[in-house]
């Protein structure tokens, strides 16, 4: 029981902001049975893959994000390449992103004023 709440925080220092100060996405809580959404008005977007990404991870929902918005994934310091495709959202993961995740892999789509 403690080592899963150490890891439970060591998770949250990382991933906290698509937690803390968020609401869920009302618009579609949820999407089948691997992805979930958080959002603070006004600042950001997250897409919570509860299953190890591939190389790519795709959200067949209207996803909130526009030209000029930068997305990353919450432990990996690098933007992400991403592309809309017939109201799908695709983002490209790395090796290096996916290993920079653990339990839940936390995408942020930081809105452009």
């Amino acid at each position: 029981m403690e080592r899963r709440l150490r890891e439970t925080g060591e998770w949250l220092k990382v991933n906290g902001e698509a937690i803390h100060g968020s609401t869920y996405w009302a618009r579609m809580p949820q999407l089948g049975e691997d992805l979930r959404f958080t959002i603070r008005p006004d600042k950001a977007f997250y897409i919570h893959s509860l299953a190890a990404p591939g190389g790519t991870l795709t959200v067949e929902a209207p996803v909130p994000v526009r030209p000029g918005d930068k997305v990353t994934m919450l432990g990996h310091g690098r933007p992400l390449t991403w592309r809309t495709t017939g109201g799908r959202l695709v983002i490209d993961v790395p090796v290096a992103a996916r290993r920079a995740g653990r339990h839940v892999w936390v995408f942020k789509i930081a809105w452009s004023a």
